[in-house]
């Protein structure tokens, strides 16, 4: 990811955000890349580059997002109940969310 100014990203659990900085600072021993981003009107982070490859992530695109649907949507067999099936759902889109590992939500439960 290139963390260009104007890009928008996801910090996982704070939500989405616009690279509005890429500099250099002076920091000891070296100077520092960094990456600022506005995550809403009165709050902003400032990450080192090497932590924004690990906390930021692409928002979604078209073919992800039919993934997600496609997941959620697909009808389950047999007698599960609903409640067992949200449970799971709960806590697996969650981390997915989080991490930006969409490929990480669980197929319904047969």
């Amino acid at each position: 990811m290139e963390f260009a100014v104007g890009q928008v990203v996801v910090y996982g659990g704070h939500g989405s955000g616009r690279v509005v900085a890429r500099e250099t600072r002076a920091a000891s021993p070296e100077p520092q890349e960094v990456v600022v981003v506005e995550l809403a009107a009165t709050l902003t982070v400032t990450l080192p580059i090497a932590l924004a490859h690990e906390q930021l992530r692409a928002v979604v695109n078209e073919t992800e997002l039919a993934n997600v649907r496609t997941t959620l949507l697909r009808s389950a067999h047999g007698a599960t109940s609903l409640a067992r099936r949200n449970g799971r759902f709960r806590g697996s889109a969650h981390l997915a969310l989080v991490t930006g590992s969409l490929s990480s939500l669980p197929a319904p439960i047969d």
